[in-house]
């Protein structure tokens, strides 16, 4: 399979390359590439690591019942990306809210949520 991420939620998935797939790829392909933004001057060109249970910055955020520690921060990425590890120390969570201009995903190590995504409901929980 054959996966291509494109900008911040694109992606094109391609298990079976048939005639018809190889023909169009290369035009969807040469599309996002016209729409390609240049990497600003002002954005970090090195890496960085952040230790387990420790933030980016090294400020605490307690909040809805959890420990939220930044471990890629929007500064970093001018708004691209933002990433924290949460830990819950309580059932809850945030209101549902909707992000206009990111997306959101989860990765759940232990214990069990439920999140909706426009109209539907889904059951996360580890894999243990």
């Amino acid at each position: 399979m054959l996966a291509v991420t494109v900008g911040r939620s694109f992606i094109i998935k391609l298990k079976i390359m048939r005639r018809r797939s190889f023909l169009q790829f290369p035009l969807a392909a040469s599309t996002l590439v016209s729409q390609a933004q240049p990497l600003s001057k002002d954005r970090p060109n090195k890496g960085f690591k952040v230790d387990a249970n420790k933030d980016r910055y090294q400020e605490e955020l307690l909040i809805m019942g959890g420990k939220f520690d930044c471990k890629v921060s929007s500064r970093d990425t001018e708004g691209d990306l933002l990433i924290y590890d949460t830990i819950r120390q309580e059932k809850g969570g945030p209101a549902f809210h909707l992000h206009h201009f990111q997306d959101e995903w989860f990765y759940v190590i232990s214990g069990d949520f439920i999140v909706k995504v426009g109209d539907e409901f889904f059951s996360l929980y580890d894999q243990q």
